[in-house]
């Protein structure tokens, strides 16, 4: 058994696994952490609503049933999450989603350890409390605070650390929704606008995502998030496209026109809630009383609106006036709407009709009662109450549908069977989900896994498509940024290295650079460089072979010295601990050895074999050592970083012009979708102090500015 752990480091090593083991270790645990964190909030929180909202709040059925508490207890809890959420982190007020966003982009993957705790309290007690709001938005924001936590504690990068973050944002969601593959990719694809993905998290939220959901259902069981059951409560078959005795072409036309539907709540469900927080911040009022005005308005608005949608009420149970439809998550209600889509019962086109109303209504009044949870300051996420409006509008259409049809004002060809007017309901659920959040893939997914119905995928795939381009004007998650180019969390990762593509060959204007045999006396020496533009001369043997350099500032340094002309030759100025380039060197490793010894110019050589230093300081001593063959480490040439900078600045240039002979056509995709603008290259940002070349530099040399003008000298003597 011993030898047990060295076999297992062999096999790892073999196969390049030992980082694997260590992600695989540390996902598991977010996973396990965040499957335990969603296991108790959901038994907590659905505690708290049994006891207080089924049995007491939302029971109209009660003879001695009040309108009083759908005032006070919404009041009550949101005062109660609001005082805790501004004592102790005011950021868990809100939806969560947004809050994990901004800290992967902005907050370097940073969450206070208590955030996690105070979210998870306040969110329960919103919701508990009759609050419109999700419960994936808290769930989410507990394991991506404990992944976070997690990499700080030990020490783990910036990039683990978001990475890790990220995953128990998937643990959490694919724990809650039971959709353990759309929580992997929801939590890789909400961070951006545009349709991209965090590649890096892809892997390690499968990981945590599949933890996650295998220790929720342990507790919890299989049974899927939202089922379609006959009246005796029988779970039916999935559903497939196109439904049996239906007409695939006819059922497409109404899922487009869902899109436009599902494009249109999302406007209002987003532009609602604007401007409802916009509303709010107005108030001059406490900040931790808004949420318990939040409350006592969303109990007022709900016996409004049961009053006032009696008309419109049904015998059915999907259209009975009651509380929870707008109140608390709305699982439950949502349940109801799928549960009638079969319904076969033939009812008279006026009875369809208010019912198709009725549900309008619904949706309307639910982004009020989510827009007076959220944006007063309340807590809990925006998920599932964006599942329930596209449910809610998709119901809302097929039984538009419906009537149409029973009426005799629909055409044959485009009436709907009992099994397209369900798949209704669950693509309105993909398609809003998808314009709120902008992750139409997630979307697809997500909904698959939560209904069952993977049968749908061809109308979830256009419908999600759709309704995201429609949607791109606007979105649920504020701290999105448009593409991962843009993210200050990739902050010069997507920068292209131009300089790497162009050889010194491509960019050496000086190839007879002003060179000075090691004998020469130093008197001729100052005369040379008096009419000499160059900082920087190579010290060269008969055979033009590199010695050594030096610079003006060499000169400096001695320049007062009595009697020096006399005693001191060109071999004295110069070091041999010269570093060189050759004409196959690629300019972005000429600018590192540029910054590293702080040079103006470097020499060019015929050979790459570099010369050996010397533990001397000066090579007059090395003048009489035999030197190497001719052309072993001849000079040719001198680069600048002038000529660094033109290089760059010409490439750009030639970048910009194929870039706008690409785009001369029509620009149908560009145009329509707004696409990222493509980084040609990044600028060659190096420090002010590194700009600098010995104490003869150009102070206008930048590498960002205008290309400064290419060196004129060229003399090409040698004394």
């Amino acid at each position: 058994m011993s030898r047990m752990p060295r076999i297992i480091e062999r096999v790892a090593r073999f196969f390049g696994l030992q980082s694997w083991f260590r992600l695989l270790f540390l996902c598991v645990l977010v996973g396990v952490v965040s499957g335990l964190g969603a296991l108790l909030f959901d038994s907590v929180l659905h505690l708290l609503e049994k006891q207080l909202l089924n049995e007491w709040l939302f029971n109209t059925a009660n003879p001695d049933y009040q309108y009083w508490p759908l005032v006070v207890v919404p009041a009550v809890g949101g005062g109660l999450a609001g005082l805790i959420a501004v004592w102790f982190a005011p950021e868990a007020t809100g939806h969560g989603t947004d809050a994990v966003i901004r800290a992967f982009h902005k907050e370097k993957g940073a969450i206070r350890a208590r955030v996690p705790l105070v979210k998870g309290i306040c969110s329960i007690l919103t919701i508990g409390s009759g609050g419109s709001a999700g419960k994936e938005g808290p769930i989410a924001q507990i394991g991506a605070g404990f992944g976070s936590t997690l990499a700080t504690l030990l020490k783990l990068s910036v990039r683990d650390r978001r990475i890790l973050m990220l995953a128990g944002v998937a643990g959490g969601i694919g724990a809650i929704f039971k959709a353990p593959l759309g929580g992997a990719l929801f939590a890789a694809e909400v961070l951006y606008r545009e349709p991209d993905f965090e590649s890096d998290a892809v892997i390690p939220g499968v990981i945590s995502s599949v933890t996650a959901y295998s220790v929720f259902t342990a507790i919890e069981g299989h049974t899927r998030l939202l089922d379609f059951k006959d009246p005796q409560g029988v779970v039916l078959p999935p559903l497939t496209f196109p439904s049996p005795h239906g007409s695939a072409a006819s059922e497409l036309f109404h899922y487009a026109m869902l899109s436009l539907l599902c494009a249109l709540v999302a406007f209002l469900f987003v532009k609602g809630i604007r401007w409802i927080e916009s509303l709010f911040k107005r108030l001059p009022v406490p900040r931790l009383i808004k949420p318990a005005m939040g409350g006592a308005l969303l109990g007022a608005f709900a016996v409004g609106l049961m009053l006032a949608t009696g008309a419109l009420a049904t015998d059915m149970e999907v259209g009975t006036s009651q509380p929870h439809h707008i109140m608390a998550g709305g699982q439950r209600y949502l349940q109801t709407v799928i549960n009638s889509a079969l319904d076969t019962t033939v009812y008279d086109p006026q009875s369809s009709l208010k019912l198709a109303g009725f549900l309008a209504a619904v949706v309307l009044a639910k982004i009020v009662a989510t827009g007076l949870t959220i944006g007063s300051g309340g807590s809990g996420g925006l998920l599932f109450p964006a599942l329930f409006l596209g449910g809610t509008t998709g119901a809302a259409y097929a039984k538009l549908c419906r009537a149409l049809n029973e009426a005799g004002w629909m055409h044959s060809f485009f009436s709907l069977t009992p099994n397209a007017r369900a798949g209704m309901i669950l693509v309105g659920m993909g398609g809003v989900f998808a314009a709120c959040t902008k992750t139409p893939i997630a979307s697809l997914v997500m909904v698959s896994e939560i209904t069952g119905s993977y049968g749908l995928a061809v109308p979830l795939m256009m419908t999600c498509a759709s309704a995201y381009v429609l949607s791109r004007s606007f979105a649920l998650n504020e701290e999105q940024v448009p593409s991962v180019a843009e993210s200050p969390a990739h902050r010069g990762d997507f920068q292209v290295n131009v300089l790497a593509d162009i050889r010194v060959a491509d960019a050496i204007s000086n190839t007879t650079p002003e060179m000075f045999l090691a004998e020469t006396p130093f008197t001729k020496v100052l005369q040379r460089i008096k009419s000499s533009s160059a900082t920087v001369f190579p010290i060269v043997d008969a055979n033009l072979c590199l010695l050594g350099i030096f610079s003006l500032g060499d000169i400096r340094q001695i320049m007062n010295e009595q009697l020096v002309g006399t005693l001191i030759v060109a071999g004295d100025l110069g070091t041999t601990n010269v570093i060189s380039v050759t004409m196959d060197t690629d300019l972005n490793e000429a600018l590192r050895l540029f910054t590293m010894r702080n040079l103006d110019e470097i020499p060019v050589v015929e050979s790459e074999k570099k010369i050996s230093d010397a533990s001397r300081a000066t090579i007059s001593s090395a003048i009489r050592r035999p030197r190497g063959p001719a052309g072993t480490l001849k000079v040719i040439g001198m680069l600048s970083r002038r000529d660094v900078i033109t290089a760059y600045h010409q490439r750009i240039n030639e970048m910009q012009r194929a870039e706008a002979q690409d785009n001369s056509g029509s620009r149908v995709f560009v145009d329509a979708l707004q696409s990222v603008p493509h980084v040609l290259a990044s600028p060659l940002i190096i420090p002010k102090s590194e700009m600098v070349a010995n104490t003869a530099a150009d102070p206008g040399a930048e590498l960002l500015n205008e290309p400064p003008e290419t060196p004129s000298d060229g003399s090409g003597k040698i004394g």
